[in-house]
């Protein structure tokens, strides 16, 4: 059994792209929950600039 995790793949389409970013970008300033715990991809509890950065500089990364 695989399992795959990558980083900043916040819709869960296993790539990192734009799609991403737009969607962290409109959780930004949103505390973590059950619906957008995927954009708190440094695990801070709090959605914030470098969520958003971090997802950034995986932009182009992808999941086989």
């Amino acid at each position: 059994v695989g399992l795959g995790l990558l980083l900043g793949d916040v819709n869960a389409d296993r790539v990192v792209n734009r799609s991403d970013v737009n969607a962290a970008q409109m959780d930004k300033g949103q505390t973590t929950d059950e619906d957008n715990f995927r954009s708190d991809v440094n695990a801070s509890g709090h959605i914030n600039r470098s969520d958003i950065e971090l997802i950034r500089q995986q932009q182009g990364t992808s999941l086989p």
